[in-house]
């Protein structure tokens, strides 16, 4: 009796590991993506703090590579 109810115990906590490994992994995918997210929004998206909207648009149908803009102090 003692032995079913340790191999019992045994199993139920090998499961609970085995689910906690898989949120952990599913965790690690999401922090993944949020990293790439975050340089992508770093490095391929320019800062347009101070600009009127005519200015983005006129940047935007100029062709002006997203890299060549320059800050507005």
């Amino acid at each position: 009796m003692a032995a079913e109810s340790t191999a019992l115990a045994a199993e139920g906590a090998s499961q609970s590991v085995i689910q906690r490994l898989k949120q952990f992994n599913k965790m690690l995918v999401f922090i993944m993506i949020l990293d790439i997210v975050m340089v992508v929004v770093t490095f391929c998206i320019p800062e347009l703090k101070g600009r009127s909207l005519e200015e983005v648009d006129q940047l935007f149908a100029s062709g002006i590579s997203l890299r060549k803009l320059q800050a507005v102090g």
